[in-house]
């Protein structure tokens, strides 16, 4: 099976903001990792699979290298350049829950996160990562990259709709995906009936990068 592109999101409720401008403090912390029941993309992630990459990436922290971007990119490489949040701890709550914390970089991307905090706006924290599913379930070969911050906690079927919505063009790497294929993507979408969309969704993804680089 093809690994798929999984980006996932908890509560926005149960994320905290602190934003202390007077002692250059600004943070996201909350449970960043759900387990074992099933999210709001109806996908399950079992504590087996993600508690050695848990325990994996404290090395990742401890070497200050657990950064993430402003939004999700459409790759899993992290860009230097796009890094907004640097992830200072990640440890599991009992076996459902992996509690996190971030601490807002100076980068350019991380000033405007803090401006949008300074004015009292609420951002959010999303996993990106790459597996493959069976029945709805994460697989073994699950991929964690980091978190990113968002506006809000986007579902597959928002993200892949938000990329697709270039109007003339769409460039990824030496590939570009017209208007008019994009528009069969966005009907393909709009058009679909039935409960897992998130693989739906994924499919999309995956043709419109097969499209891109075909070209």
């Amino acid at each position: 099976m093809t690994k798929q592109f999984l980006i996932e999101e908890v509560d926005l409720d149960l994320i905290e903001s602190i934003a202390d401008s007077k002692k250059g403090v600004y943070k996201i912390k909350g449970p960043f990792i759900e387990c074992n029941t099933k999210n709001r993309n109806n996908r399950v992630y079992p504590d087996a699979i993600i508690k050695p990459i848990v325990e994996n990436y404290q090395k990742v922290i401890k070497n200050n290298r657990a950064v993430g971007e402003l939004n999700h990119p459409d790759t899993l490489e992290i860009d230097p350049k796009n890094i907004a949040i640097k992830t200072k701890s990640l440890v599991f709550e009992g076996n459902n829950i992996v509690l996190g914390e971030a601490e807002v970089c100076t980068t350019p991307n991380g000033m405007i996160v803090r401006a949008l905090m300074d004015d009292g706006i609420k951002l959010a924290v999303s996993s990106r990562g790459a597996g493959t599913l069976k029945e709805g379930v994460v697989q073994k070969d699950y991929s964690y990259v980091c978190q990113d911050v968002v506006w809000s906690p986007s579902a597959p079927s928002a993200f892949v709709e938000n990329i697709l919505e270039a109007r003339t063009e769409w460039v990824i790497k030496n590939g570009i995906l017209y208007e008019r294929e994009i528009e069969t993507l966005q009907n393909k979408l709009k058009n679909f009936k039935g409960d897992d969309i998130a693989t739906v969704v994924s499919n999309v993804f995956l043709e419109a990068l097969n499209k891109s680089m075909r070209k």
